[in-house]
């Protein structure tokens, strides 16, 4: 390294990371920002506990059978049954950090005139999850086929390894994940959900063309702060 990467005498200090401070969410509120389009995307924020590495085989249960992909609970009865969004999802996160929160984030993308009924459903979904045996088990055995051909090979390695560190994790957590995915319940998957996504108070992170958008529809989810292009991109 000293010989091919060349280099100053005198380094720089390395500069502190700078900590972005975790904001509370305690009730609904609304974030409105208005732009020039015909599709309306909204985007719902829940805050959860600090990391748990117990909830890792539910969060791959609950991302797999309800939030993501064409056969979750969430496009079908949202985009396929009720034809009320373009896209939709809701993904349970883990953190990079120990000492960072889970977040429930969920989105709809919608027509401005569906609005009202997208958001209904969704929050009626985020709050009572169905029992689909058939694609539950089907989400089951999917997390543990993924599992059973996940190889992590070359420089891959290193990273898997660096994620494990920053989380506080000194083995290889696909293995505790693996064994529980085993005989994961669905009643341990609504355990989880009504812990954890249940009855959460949510940011609605809003965008859509203002002249298109009936505000009592939003004034009807929380508090609405209107905020522009400049407060979030700078610019």
């Amino acid at each position: 390294m000293n010989k091919e990467h060349k280099t100053a005498v005198k380094l720089k200090d390395y500069p502190e990371a700078v900590t972005y401070k975790e904001q509370n969410i305690d009730a609904n509120t609304v974030y409105f920002c208005d732009y020039n389009m015909k599709q309306t995307e909204v985007m719902l924020l829940a805050k959860d506990e600090l990391f748990n590495k117990g909830l890792y085989t539910s969060v791959f249960l609950y991302n797999d059978y309800y939030g993501s992909g064409l056969s979750s609970i969430m496009f079908q009865e949202i985009r396929e049954k009720m034809a009320l969004a373009y896209s939709v999802y809701s993904s349970f996160g883990i953190p990079q950090y120990a000492n960072e929160s889970h977040y429930l984030t969920s989105y709809v993308g919608t027509q401005s005139d569906k609005l009202k009924t997208a958001l209904t459903e969704m929050n009626k979904l985020l709050n009572n999850m169905p029992d689909v045996p058939q694609q539950y088990e089907g989400a089951r055995q999917s997390v543990v086929k993924t599992l059973e051909s996940d190889w992590i090979t070359g420089d891959d390695m290193y990273w898997a390894w660096d994620r494990a560190k920053k989380r506080g994790l000194n083995y290889d957590i696909r293995k505790q994940i693996y064994e529980e995915a085993q005989n994961y319940k669905f009643k341990d998957l609504k355990t989880f959900f009504d812990k954890h996504v249940k009855a959460k108070p949510y940011a609605y992170l809003v965008v859509g063309n203002k002249k298109d958008i009936d505000f009592s529809v939003l004034e009807g989810l929380g508090k609405v702060q209107e905020i522009k292009l400049e407060d979030v991109f700078g610019y």
